[in-house]
């Protein structure tokens, strides 16, 4: 079994990964975790000689920005 979280940093975001954990552990489930990109909005505000390199930049922010501990099930 799987859990496919897509992740965004939102109030239900981090509300449905608190959530997930719990289950997947409980049904020796692996979770994986998708990070949701809108370049118009996240990327609005980066210069960058591309629109590529711009979104680099904005998902290695995110990155940096959210702090996610990956345990392996038991």
């Amino acid at each position: 079994m799987r859990f496919l979280i897509a992740y965004h940093d939102t109030e239900g975001a981090q509300a449905a990964m608190a959530a997930v954990f719990p289950l997947a552990r409980a049904a020796s489930a692996e979770v994986i975790v998708l990070q949701v990109v809108n370049p118009l909005i996240d990327a609005a505000g980066v210069t960058a000689p591309t629109t590529h390199e711009a979104m680099a930049q904005v998902i290695a922010a995110d990155r940096a920005d959210t702090a996610v501990e990956v345990r392996p099930a038991n």
